[in-house]
């Protein structure tokens, strides 16, 4: 079965974290985020929809809006850091 590892040997489990511990592992090096989008449309016929979204960090609950797709990246990239990966994009982020 996927995930289920049964441990014959009692010297192997001896290594192998605990439960508890694997998702505590798990948990260090995860960032959660959810993403809303939607669509504005105008009571104006003349007016183009408009599309917006926020994306929220789960942990904190700290939020941002948006309209341009990058500010999604340019939210994640600082937890990103924060686990040690170096992130290489081809425009510059501007955290502030």
């Amino acid at each position: 079965m996927w995930g289920i590892h049964k441990v014959t040997d009692p010297h192997a489990a001896q290594n192998q974290p605990d439960e508890e511990e694997s998702l505590d592992l798990y948990e260090i090096n995860t960032h959660p985020f959810i993403i809303q989008i939607w669509l504005e449309v105008s009571a104006k016929e003349d007016r183009p929809a408009v599309w917006r979204g926020h994306i929220t960090h789960v942990p904190s609950n700290t939020r941002r809006h948006f309209q341009d797709i990058k500010e999604i990246i340019r939210f994640i990239v600082p937890y990103m850091e924060e686990m040690g990966i170096d992130v290489d994009l081809p425009w510059p982020v501007d955290n502030g």
